[in-house]
């Protein structure tokens, strides 16, 4: 049988369902997904208890009203050495995720609560992460602008920045990484939406006796 480590924990019961909460917010804090069994013993041992109609709803809810962000668990029944458990898979990106207002974080087999250095770093990190510009955006290939990306598509090729890929919009698309199914990213519908063109204003403002060009994006 196997142990408790850093993406696995443990419950005798749903006695410790608040125990489990904290487990649940270091793991994804720490992996991303992990897995919760109750009816397991520290050393992995199934521990029989009653298992009733209400249990896993009582598991879920607790969940719900726990842990932030919110998450969707799955929860199962399997049995262990003829003894039935309950197995919660979670699963989250969207961390920090905190259980009753706290923050935790899965060290080996144990869930230690994050000091507000670690919190502001993870949160740092995360933002990051999220890069605005490869999230698809409301447009689709249709709404490429064609003779824009073609002048780029050449200028491209040309200079030997991207390979001879023909003429379909798709297909340069997709090769830019601009495309995620039929969407553009929210870069993809900067650079070559027709609805949404880039522009650009300049202002010169006098200071002292330098003169600073600022340039704002609209």
């Amino acid at each position: 049988m196997f142990r408790e480590d850093e993406r696995n924990e443990f419950k005798k019961t749903t006695g410790e369902l608040n125990e489990a909460m904290i487990s649940i917010s270091s793991i994804l804090n720490k992996h991303g997904a992990g897995k919760i069994y109750f009816g397991l013993k520290n050393d992995g041992i199934p521990n029989k208890f009653m298992i009733v109609d209400s249990t896993m709803r009582d598991v879920s809810r607790k969940i719900f009203e726990a842990i932030r962000p919110q998450i969707f668990p799955e929860i199962k029944t399997e049995f262990i050495d003829d003894v039935e458990i309950i197995i919660v898979n979670v699963e989250g990106k969207d961390k920090p995720y905190s259980a009753f207002g706290k923050y935790y974080i899965r060290v080996a087999d144990e869930d230690r609560e994050m000091s507000p250095s670690e919190l502001r770093n993870m949160m740092i990190d995360q933002e990051y992460e999220e890069n605005w510009e490869n999230k698809s955006s409301k447009e689709m290939i249709n709404d490429v602008d064609g003779v824009t990306l073609n002048s780029f598509y050449k200028n491209a090729t040309n200079c030997g920045r991207l390979p001879e890929l023909g003429t379909d919009v798709y297909t340069i698309m997709q090769k830019l990484g601009l495309l995620n199914r039929e969407y553009l990213t929210n870069a993809g519908k900067m650079l070559f939406s027709k609805n949404h063109p880039i522009t650009l204003k300049m202002a010169v403002l006098p200071r002292s006796i330098k003169i600073h060009s600022l340039i704002f994006r609209v």
